[in-house]
């Protein structure tokens, strides 16, 4: 977000022209999109020209005609957050997203009338949940091993118990104390 902010508001951003690679315009993979972006220094921006999803680099000689102007409050507006700027395809498709926002509360506006939506980084994972996991070494020094299927662990000389509970011991995700 902040080289965006940079850019709408230390310079003239003139340009933002993106281009999909299906047709394999450039030698990258075919799943790339680029953009090539045209801003000068000095100045604020008020709309930027844009254009998304072109697959021809023919377009560019006619740019101003395909252009959609995409005006720096909608910046705001479509994404307080991040500051993205949404690849909108036609006038119609801003016509229609401009109405939307108009009679909507965004899920991440956390004011009073948000729905208070806190973005993560997926359900579960070992990046934001790492406190969650336990390194082997540690979790061996207080007498886990792993089953013989890789998976549970078990109490080492614990069996009695896990027998009683009638289960056997490193199975089904049982974890016995020591």
């Amino acid at each position: 977000m902040q080289i965006r902010q940079l850019l709408l508001s230390k310079g003239r951003w003139h340009w933002l022209f993106g281009f999909e690679n299906r047709d394999k315009l450039f030698d990258i993979d075919s799943r790339f999109k680029f953009c090539p972006v045209i801003v000068e220094k000095g100045g604020d921006t008020v709309a930027i020209q844009t254009a998304f999803m072109r697959r021809d680099v023919a377009d560019w000689a006619v740019a101003d005609r395909i252009a959609i102007p995409y005006r720096r409050d909608l910046v705001t507006r479509f994404s307080p957050s991040s500051g993205s700027i949404l690849e909108i395809r036609s006038r119609t498709g801003l016509a229609i997203l401009e109405k939307m926002y108009a009679n909507s509360v965004l899920m991440g506006d956390q004011g009073g009338e948000g729905w208070g939506i806190r973005y993560a980084q997926g359900d579960f994972n070992m990046t934001s949940d790492s406190s969650l996991f336990h390194n082997r070494p540690a979790v061996e020094a207080k007498g886990y091993v792993a089953d013989s299927m890789g998976g549970g662990c078990s109490v080492v000389g614990d069996r009695e118990k896990a027998e009683r509970r009638g289960m056997p011991p490193g199975r089904a995700g049982i974890c016995l104390p020591a």
